[in-house]
C-alpha cells in the first residue's frame, strides 16, 4: 500500500509564512538568587507587588538578604523590547516551610525595588487575575 504524502494526510491546507509570534509557558518563572558569591536558581510560585514565594531545594538562613533576578513577561505590552523586563530586586526572607519533593517554600518581601518594576509587577498581577 502506498503511503500518503504529508499534504494528503492533512485536514487543512497550509501556507508558508514568515510571522513573529509570542507565546507563554504555563509554568512558574525561573529566578536567579544571589547570596554573597553563591548563585542558584529556584522556581517562583507566586508574585505580588510586595514580594514573592519560591520553591528551592536549598534551606536558607532566616536572616539572609537576597538579590533576585528574573524576567517578567508582560502580555499587555505590544512593543517586544518593553514586553520583557529584567527585574533586579533585593528582598528578605519572611518565612520558610518544607514543601513536597525535598523542597522548601520561601516567602520573600521586597526591600529594594525600582518604582517602574513595582508598577510592572502590579500590572502583571492584575492582568493574570482578570483572566
Amino acid at each position: 500500500m502506498k503511503e500518503k504524502s504529508a499534504s494528503e494526510r492533512r485536514k487543512h491546507s497550509r501556507a508558508k509564512v514568515d510571522f513573529t509570534l509570542t507565546y507563554a509557558f504555563q509554568r512558574p518563572f525561573l529566578i536567579q538568587i544571589v547570596m554573597g558569591k553563591r548563585e542558584f536558581e529556584a522556581e517562583m510560585v507566586d508574585l505580588s507587588e510586595g514580594g514573592l514565594a519560591l520553591l528551592t531545594q536549598e534551606r536558607l538562613s532566616d536572616e539572609d538578604r537576597l538579590k533576585i533576578k528574573f524576567t517578567l513577561v508582560n502580555p499587555t505590552v505590544t512593543s517586544m523590547e518593553d514586553r520583557m523586563l529584567e527585574m533586579n530586586i533585593t528582598g528578605k526572607i519572611v518565612y520558610q516551610k518544607k514543601a513536597g519533593g525535598g523542597n522548601y517554600r520561601i516567602g520573600i518581601a521586597f526591600e529594594d525595588i525600582a518604582s517602574q518594576d513595582k508598577k510592572a509587577i502590579c500590572n502583571y498581577v492584575e492582568t493574570v487575575l482578570s483572566e
